[in-house]
């Protein structure tokens, strides 16, 4: 595979990156961004099953990137069997600066502030995709897609009005589209000057409200007048779970799930991914990596 290198500066921290651009799509095709932290077995295992169901079900033109934040080399060395995808691989450790510089972290560890590496990961791969690629669509790597169409039936929602939709809205702080799963026009990401980046605490613009990786994106909309879509999910809704047939085994998996316009599944959000397969996790009676990882393989893979 021909590696690129490159160089980018974000938040005074200078990236380097090596790039393996292996697939190529026309502008129409939609990119879908994954960045990801592999810190163990069961972080890679994670991320390769939500890579299976992407294409397994994925019918539809796009550019897969995966953007890897400086895991352990064994961890990644499955990647070279998915010659179908692009692989950025960021070599240098993302850390908030201002939570390093106030003393918060007394290394420099992503995992410290797993959302802001999750931003860089969308930062780089966003200024890395052809500035001509029309739409982008990012998610988090504890994702199962479970149907074909749902590139389709996200893009369907986009008119001159609506320019993203979201498998969820988040419940607090500004109410944004929330990064675990995102479609966008991307046409308007330079254009309006958004950024991935997060301003929690008001750390990095005290005078604008606080917010979280990528609420920027549906802050700069709504400011310029265009609207956004959610998607019917059982974060928002606890209900919509009782659209699921009895003799669904989704119907008792305890994860997000997210319904097309016919009322059927075709996204599953496990949520707080990274902190379980890195075995931070504390909460009791809640679905495991593990768990997610066997589920994948025996229902949807």
């Amino acid at each position: 595979m021909p590696i690129n290198t490159k160089k980018m500066e974000i938040d005074n921290t200078i990236y380097k990156l090596e790039v393996r651009e292996n697939a190529f799509q026309d502008d129409e095709a939609t990119r879908i961004l994954i960045p990801a932290f592999l810190k163990n077995k069961t972080a890679a295992e994670l991320t390769r099953i939500c890579i299976d169901s992407i294409i397994k079900y994925t019918e539809e033109p796009y550019e897969l990137w995966y953007i890897d934040n400086n895991s352990p080399q064994k961890f990644t060395e499955w990647l070279d069997q998915y010659p179908q995808i692009n692989i950025i691989f960021n070599k240098t450790e993302p850390v908030n600066p201002f939570r390093y510089r106030k003393g918060y972290m007394k290394k420099r560890d992503q995992t410290k502030d797993a959302s802001y590496a999750n931003a860089i990961g969308l930062e780089l791969g966003c200024n890395v995709i052809k500035d001509t690629a029309k739409f982008v669509f990012v998610m988090h790597s504890d994702i199962l897609i479970t149907k074909n169409g749902w590139l389709k039936f996200l893009k369907s929602k986009l008119n001159e009005k609506i320019k993203a939709i979201g498998i969820r809205k988040d419940r607090i702080r500004v109410h944004a589209l929330h990064v675990g799963g995102l479609f966008f026009d991307f046409s308007l990401f330079k254009k309006l000057e958004m950024s991935f980046l997060p301003n929690i605490k008001c750390e990095r613009y005290p005078n604008r409200p606080e917010y979280d990786v990528g609420d920027d994106i549906t802050i700069k909309l709504k400011e310029n007048n265009f609207g956004v879509f959610t998607c019917k999910n059982t974060f928002n809704d606890i209900q919509l779970n009782e659209l699921i047939p009895p003799n669904n085994p989704i119907k008792e998996l305890k994860c997000d799930k997210a319904f097309d316009d016919t009322n059927e599944i075709f996204y599953l959000h496990l949520g707080r991914g990274a902190p379980k397969s890195f075995g931070k996790y504390k909460r009791k009676n809640k679905l495991t990596a593990e768990q997610w990882i066997d589920f994948a393989k025996n229902y949807i893979l």
